[in-house]
């Protein structure tokens, strides 16, 4: 097998690989990397909270008015639909600090997706996508 790096991805997360011509049905003819990664589960936090976390976002009650999920108290952003929206918890919380491990990206369009943080700016730089929050400010 050939190694090939994956953007965002290091290298010690391949743990295995399916052999070319396993996946043929599928039209994949060449060695798939099988990664052990964090799966993507929905405790990495709204829109608004990482825009909070980047200090775009003041937190102010006027920042989620039209947050219908802010209003109710609950959110499955946060992990299931029956924990507390995190604009609800103190930032010392630990849904707070599951949020601090995603970084939100946003393309040129101000489409926007999620992403681990470790692995965020290669990402961001592949896709041609800024991480909110990482800007580097010049003076």
């Amino acid at each position: 097998m050939t190694t090939v790096s994956l953007p965002g991805v290091p290298d010690n997360v391949v743990i295995g690989v399916i052999p070319a011509g396993q996946l043929v049905e599928l039209g994949i003819l060449v060695d798939v990397p099988i990664l052990d990664m964090p799966m993507h589960d929905e405790r990495t936090g709204c829109k608004a909270a990482h825009r909070y976390l980047a200090g775009e976002l003041q937190g102010i009650p006027s920042d989620f008015d039209g947050c219908y999920f802010y209003s109710a108290g609950r959110c499955s952003m946060n992990g299931r639909a029956a924990n507390p929206c995190l604009f609800h918890e103190p930032e010392a919380s630990r849904s707070w600090a599951k949020v601090k491990r995603w970084a939100l990206l946003e393309y040129p369009d101000g489409s926007t997706c999620i992403t681990l943080a470790h692995s965020a700016a290669e990402i961001a730089a592949d896709i041609g996508a800024r991480v909110i929050g990482w800007e580097v400010m010049v003076q």
